[in-house]
């Protein structure tokens, strides 16, 4: 996995026949699981999971939490965890035929963001027992502005989501973003939202964890919607930016690219690379390495996938 400051600061991306990267962005595949996980679940896996890592971590045993994306690729894994950690009630926002997908990875309720708002649903139905905690996949900005009403005063607004940032790249997106970044960081007394919010963080070296706990006692999985050749880079991105659920027609997020281990970062002999149900915005600017949302109310993202709708992966 490359993480996205190395893109960023050295130019280097994972759309390469061969990477060079630290030892520690490097996790083995254990023998116990090598025959059973395919490159292309592996390469949908590191950023996804311990970016849900790190979400899962915010919540405690009997906790009643929201899951702002659950059908995003990051979202899925995370509801997995969730379960695995014993959360007590867990509501999640998804939409069209990924609600069945999101049930059956561990919500207990959906909110299908499509057939109503899901600020007002929340006010209507969770104001009186309120959640322990919010995680945003998404970066939904305007349940995070409300979420006074919903959210207990000790709970927390962990949001790992930039879905602001549109793929045209256009400067209004972008501050758009930063702005909806900066109210998260605003005292109640500036107009900022009177919870404990944060905002993003890589769990380095945490792959390890995720594979030991989750992945060998076969609790998380990653199941893979199609693959693509290392020449067919561009349909894979395609995938990740266009919708086939003709219920589904703003979600590009709902896709992510991550690379499998063998095709597009060290030039196996097919050069094959599949695709994983995507969650955030950064994907993009880690090079095939993170996902999107598909919920707009609904990940950093990154690049597991749904059954409903499926992932693109190709590192």
């Amino acid at each position: 996995m490359i993480p996205v400051e190395t893109s960023v600061r050295y130019g280097q991306g994972s759309l390469a026949t061969h990477v060079s990267v630290q030892v520690e962005n490097l996790a083995a595949i254990p023998a116990s699981i090598d025959a059973s996980l395919s490159s292309e679940e592996a390469a949908g896996l590191p950023l996804v999971s311990t970016t849900a890592l790190h979400l899962v971590r915010k919540a405690r045993a009997g906790n009643k939490v929201l899951v702002l994306g659950g059908s995003t690729s990051v979202g899925l894994i995370l509801l997995q965890m969730l379960k695995a950690e014993g959360a007590g009630h867990i509501v999640a926002t998804a939409s069209g035929v990924k609600k069945d997908t999101v049930k059956a990875r561990g919500a207990d309720e959906i909110i299908d963001y499509r057939e109503e708002d899901v600020v007002q649903t929340l006010r209507r139905n969770h104001s009186r027992k309120q959640f322990d905690v919010i995680l945003d996949t998404v970066g939904d900005f305007a349940v995070f502005g409300a979420c006074a009403a919903y959210l207990k005063e000790s709970g927390e607004y962990a949001n790992v989501g930039a879905s602001d940032m549109k793929p045209d790249g256009s400067i209004w997106s972008s501050l758009s973003f930063l702005r909806n970044l900066g109210s998260l960081y605003l005292p109640w007394w500036l107009g900022g939202v009177p919870r404990k919010s944060s905002w993003g963080e890589f769990v380095r070296g945490a792959m390890p964890e995720v594979t030991d706990r989750y992945l060998v006692t076969n609790i998380v999985t990653c199941p893979i919607d199609s693959t693509f050749t290392f020449d067919d880079a561009p349909k894979a991105y395609e995938r990740l930016m266009t919708d086939d659920d003709k219920d589904d027609d703003d979600s590009f997020d709902d896709r992510s690219i991550s690379d499998d281990g063998g095709g597009l970062a060290d030039g196996s002999s097919d050069g094959s690379s599949s695709a994983s149900s995507g969650d955030s915005a950064d994907g993009l600017a880690e090079a095939l390495s993170g996902g999107s949302s598909d919920d707009k109310s609904s990940d950093s993202s990154t690049n597991s996938s749904s059954d409903a709708q499926g992932p693109v992966s190709g590192r």
